[in-house]
């Protein structure tokens, strides 16, 4: 949320609405603190409409907890299960013999498995480069290879 970010606090939702989605899809948008009317058996006040009894608190507990798993943490790292799918992905190599000097074209590099090389996303960054080193057929490409 903007606020929590801005100022560095934790954000609160109170929850004035008929059941519990506003206050769900509250926490499914970063709140931490949620308040909630709570309402005693047979009493009325002039909060009851929108008030919830210990069934609905219950209920609202439950469905908090399941919307936090859901979101999860956010973990940029690569887990020990996928790092053994890695080999998998495509990465870029040599396809034929470069001298070095050679300039590295769509014909002498290409983009096949597995993924030891170099990511994909600079195959088009390679191109019209040329190699510092004599690199042979179905090396893997690094840019340390480009001269500079």
């Amino acid at each position: 949320m903007d606020i929590s970010k801005k100022f560095k606090v934790h954000v609160g939702f109170s929850d004035h609405s008929i059941g519990n989605v506003a206050a769900t899809t509250a926490v499914a948008l970063g709140a931490k603190i949620i308040e909630k009317h709570f309402k005693l058996k047979d009493k009325k006040t002039i909060d009851s409409f929108f008030s919830v009894d210990k069934s609905d608190f219950i209920n609202l507990i439950s469905n908090i907890r399941e919307v936090e798993k859901t979101i999860g943490k956010t973990n940029y790292s690569v887990t020990k299960s996928a790092i053994k799918h890695l080999v998998g992905k495509r990465s870029i190599y040599t396809s034929s013999t470069i001298r070095k000097g050679d300039i590295f074209t769509i014909d002498n590099i290409k983009v096949v498995r597995p993924s030891l090389g170099l990511d994909p996303k600079y195959f088009h960054y390679m191109l019209g480069k040329k190699s510092n080193y004599n690199l042979p057929p179905a090396t893997r490409l690094r840019l340390s290879y480009i001269k500079k």
